[in-house]
């Protein structure tokens, strides 16, 4: 039996720690991410805390995952498709004909998003070819 690389199991569980934080914050506080970035709004996106939810749902999951990584290949792939759908909508909701515009979104596309998109493809990759 082939193990998965050593690093798999720390960046599973970081991700999910920082997943959990990041979904409770911006579920608790959404006004207060775009206040901290200078955004001059009085209200926030209605999916914003949904969003939240989502992002901590995943962080347990990549917690879960990170137990043995092996066997839970595919919530690890789920990660991935999460992120790439994450920069994809992100895109699409900061193009869209839609007021007042929310720069301070990008950011959140950026670190909860895009930074993590090509190490969950790596790992993905990885304990897929693992699996078989």
């Amino acid at each position: 039996m082939q193990y998965e690389p050593k690093w798999i199991v720390p960046f599973l569980k970081f991700a999910g720690f920082y997943n959990l934080a990041w979904g409770v914050f911006i579920f608790n506080k959404p006004l207060l991410f775009y206040q901290a970035l200078n955004e001059q709004v009085s209200h926030y996106p209605s999916y914003l805390p949904w969003l939240g939810v989502l992002v901590g749902l995943l962080g347990w999951a990549y917690l879960w995952a990170a137990v043995n990584p092996h066997k839970y290949w595919y919530l690890v792939s789920l990660g991935w498709l999460s992120k790439a759908g994450g920069v994809l909508g992100g895109d699409w909701l900061l193009l869209a004909d839609v007021e007042p515009k929310f720069w301070g979104f990008a950011m959140h596309i950026i670190f909860n998003d895009l930074l993590w998109i090509i190490p969950f493809a790596w790992a993905s990759y990885r304990l897929y070819r693992l699996s078989k």
